[in-house]
């Protein structure tokens, strides 16, 4: 598929891309010419099982792949399972999609870039799938908008997301859906990087989520996680100056190692097994905490280092802090406290890591500092 190439000696041996979609059966492969693009300015509506296929070259400079072919949007239905390889969507306006699945249908994206040209308006998601679907991405880029109204957004509504080796400059949106990253970036400063809700399930592994935002009446963690399951792996939460980079309500986690910037959770269930946080660590309203081993930097944000409230139950094998706050731990007299170990670490307040002797171990300097209780009824043991 290509330009025309009629000329006054041959007749045309390309079909133009509507041509090849109306021709193509079942299971075909159709096939871009290098450097030819289609109107992007189209919706691509698909509802059969087919591969789209384009070119890139590699900048030898840069080692930066080119993207030699660009389409407009992708709209697939009828249970279809759609192959893009290879190729750039565009968009060009306002609320507008870039890629749409419904009706059980699949898309699976390989090396392909994703960008909206809309320079103002009002963004609708770039990635959208409902009703059973399913998107599978392997080595995407989604770009960011130049919109930024906190709706640039992969929304997967009753479900399956699967993104690996990707960078995408969107929220993630998951609503009673599944999803899974791996080896994933996700940057997104307009509101959270990734928000959970209705018993929805996501596992991250190896990944970087920075995002959230601030403002003066509204905040948004850069992970927010609502009724739903969080399994974190060598994975990182990067939300700067602010009280719950991680945040949970009537959530469940499962974190194993990685770094998140601070911990916020009420009426939740969080399993936490060598995790460093950066700022501070926050158990309210009846959650529980089970951990062997957190490391608390202390970095400062205004807020107490660790907290619990209301019922909660915090139980660990230890909890080491860097920097201490004043006070450097403060509990509720009814959370059940039990820690076997609350200890302060060497540790370089320039670079902000703990520091190993020569035997590579960590040096404990003094005890964990002041913990004040508060209210009635205290439960609880600590050393």
């Amino acid at each position: 598929m290509g330009p025309d190439d009629t000329s006054l000696f041959h007749k045309r041996t390309t079909w133009d891309f509507d041509q090849a979609l109306e021709k193509a059966a079942d299971g075909d492969t159709i096939e871009i010419q290098q450097g030819f693009s289609p109107q992007t300015d189209q919706i691509i509506r698909l509802k059969k099982n087919i591969t789209i296929q384009g070119h890139v070259q590699i900048n030898t400079e840069t080692n930066h792949r080119l993207f030699t072919n660009t389409i407009g949007a992708i709209f697939v239905s009828n249970q279809a399972q759609v192959t893009l390889k290879d190729i750039c969507i565009q968009i060009t306006s306002e609320k507008s999609n870039a890629i749409n699945v419904k009706g059980a249908s699949n898309v699976i994206a390989q090396r392909v870039l994703v960008e909206s040209l809309a320079q103002e308006g009002v963004n609708y998601p770039v990635i959208y799938a409902e009703d059973n679907s399913k998107i599978d991405f392997y080595d995407v880029t989604a770009q960011p908008s130049k919109i930024a109204d906190g709706n640039f957004s992969a929304f997967i509504l009753d479900s399956t997301l699967t993104v690996a080796n990707s960078w995408l400059g969107c929220r993630i949106s998951l609503s009673h859906s599944a999803a899974s990253l791996k080896e994933v970036t996700v940057v997104y400063h307009e509101s959270n990087a990734l928000y959970m809700e209705k018993e929805s399930t996501a596992t991250v592994i190896d990944s970087w989520l920075d995002g959230g935002k601030v403002t003066e009446k509204s905040n948004w963690p850069c992970v927010r996680v609502l009724d739903s399951k969080l399994t974190l792996t060598n994975s990182s939460v990067l939300q700067p100056n602010f009280n719950a980079a991680l945040s949970g309500k009537n959530a469940t986690f499962t974190i194993d190692q990685g770094n998140l910037d601070s911990v916020a959770l009420m009426s939740s269930v969080a399993h936490i097994s060598q995790v460093t946080i950066s700022e501070s660590l926050a158990i309210k309203a009846q959650s529980v905490l089970q951990a062997t081993t957190i490391f608390i930097k202390g970095i400062a944000n205004g807020n107490i280092n660790l907290f619990g409230n209301q019922q909660s139950k915090i139980q660990a094998d230890q909890i080491y802090f860097g920097m201490l706050t004043d006070p450097n731990i403060k509990m509720e007299q009814d959370v059940d406290l039990d820690v076997g170990t609350f200890k302060q670490l060497a540790y370089n307040q320039t670079n902000h890591t703990f520091i190993k002797n020569e035997k590579n171990l960590y040096t404990i300097t003094a005890d964990a500092g002041k913990i004040v209780f508060w209210g009635e009824a205290c439960i609880g043991t600590t050393e």
